[in-house]
């Protein structure tokens, strides 16, 4: 249906606080037939909600040039917590729902870099990773690469592409939550440098 993000940084040299946070809402229903003799029709609706909040301390381990003209690189690395939350409601017309709810805490790392292309163009890539294990959660990896446009001093526009992916278990038999999905897609983003 919809997914928001937005990220907040502060830096005093080569250290760095960033705050990240992501929604994502995704539903949907279908019509079919039911299992079973003389079953029917019947209607499932899916709905899924999540979201992720982490908290990352980072440095800056490369900031240079690379070219005669000066067109600059930058890669940054951090550590840190994130805060997850899993929500799916699965409805079935005459059968039983398959719904449930998980929050949990986790460890989480970055990695990131910046090449200037042109002297307006940046070329930007992202990877993180968290769960390893922690509380039902085996992987969790979001990477992230695009351009950025900067048409003023402190504003720049980017777009490219994002992949996302989960794989979440916890409990057992009838008490069963699981979530494995992957997502990708398009990404358009603003950024304003105070």
């Amino acid at each position: 249906n919809f997914a928001v993000s937005g990220r907040f940084e502060a830096w005093r040299g080569k250290f760095g606080g960033i705050a990240d946070i992501y929604y994502v809402n995704i539903g949907g229903s279908e019509t079919g037939a039911l299992p079973g003799p003389g079953a029917g029709q019947g209607k499932i609706d899916i709905t899924l909600r999540q979201g992720r909040a982490a908290l990352f301390g980072a440095y800056r381990f490369a900031d240079g040039t690379y070219t005669d003209d000066g067109l600059r690189y930058r890669f940054e690395a951090g550590a840190g917590v994130q805060f997850n939350l899993l929500d799916q409601n699965i409805e079935f017309t005459r059968l039983p729902d398959l719904s449930g709810e998980e929050t949990w805490f986790e460890p989480a790392v970055m990695l990131r870099g910046r090449a200037q292309v042109a002297d307006r163009w940046t070329f930007v890539t992202r990877a993180e990773f968290g769960g390893f294990g922690v509380g039902g959660d085996t992987l969790q990896w979001n990477v992230v690469a695009g351009l950025d446009y900067q048409p003023w001093e402190r504003t720049s526009i980017g777009f490219g592409w994002t992949f996302y992916g989960i794989d979440y278990k916890t409990g057992s038999g009838r008490n069963a939550f699981a979530y494995d999905i992957f997502q990708t897609g398009p990404f358009l983003a603003a950024s304003y440098r105070f």
